[in-house]
């Protein structure tokens, strides 16, 4: 009798396992990293390249795991990979987008950019890049908004603003699950998940659909800025393998 108990015990303690590792929506309770990144941040500031002679806008987003995101907010350009940290100084072997419906300065795509750098915990980040037909320097700042608490409370609404060149409409629900749509009749679905509460970057998933070359997936880095605002602005920066997206969208 005394058996039969414990195994009827143990077939519900294995039920509520399978329920609770069940079900849609983001990840709103992540384990932090044991050891996060000391370059993570959100940073602003400028790539200056040595070909073209032009100087460009930038954020860079860099996670507790030390996956980064490079946007460039003038040209829609990106490099996105995962930094190689040791002490101050930092690498990264990066894939670099050209912007939707452009190209990279050697004409593709897609291309491979090394990146070099050093960092001041908190403060500063400079360092070079090669590839791609382009090379150059960059100078990025941290931003206090990097020390902002992040939850799926202040995700959910309403979002408006441009993806993929045309006025888009996104709903975040309660659990940070993405539905939209587009003037193009582009229609998207995903979510949001928290890397660390206790920062201010998201990653996020879309996938785009009835949206003839541009269907795919895409993966990416966002945080949450005060451009209307506090926390009103959410940033994006995501590609596919092939496409590139940098959005700004507003509650």
């Amino acid at each position: 009798m005394e058996k039969i108990k414990g195994t009827l015990f143990l077939m519900a303690l294995l039920g509520l396992i399978g329920l609770s590792s069940c079900g849609g929506g983001g990840n709103s309770s992540p384990t932090p990293p044991a050891q996060p990144s000391a370059a993570a941040g959100i940073w602003f500031g400028t790539f200056t390249s040595t070909v073209t002679n032009t100087v460009s806008r930038a954020t860079g987003l860099v996670a507790d795991t030390n996956s980064a995101r490079f946007g460039f907010t003038d040209t829609f350009e990106q490099f996105s990979g995962v930094l190689r940290v040791v002490d101050n100084s930092f690498s990264m072997t990066a894939t670099a987008f050209a912007p939707h419906g452009g190209t990279l300065p050697d004409g593709t795509k897609v291309g491979t950019v090394t990146i070099t750098g050093t960092f001041t915990l908190q403060s500063t980040m400079t360092g070079t890049y090669s590839g791609a037909g382009d090379s150059g320097t960059f100078t990025l700042t941290f931003s206090p908004l990097y020390q902002r608490l992040s939850s799926f409370g202040l995700l959910k609404g309403t979002w408006s603003g441009e993806i993929l060149e045309h006025s888009t409409g996104l709903t975040i629900s309660d659990n940070a699950q993405i539905t939209g749509v587009n003037t193009a009749g582009c229609t998207y679905g995903g979510h949001l998940d928290l890397i660390d509460p206790s920062f201010n970057i998201y990653a996020i998933h879309l996938d785009v659909d009835t949206c003839g070359s541009d269907n795919g997936s895409y993966d990416g880095l966002a945080y949450l800025s005060d451009e209307h605002e506090q926390n009103g602005t959410l940033n994006v920066i995501m590609s596919s393998p092939t496409l590139s997206i940098i959005a700004t969208l507003n509650k």
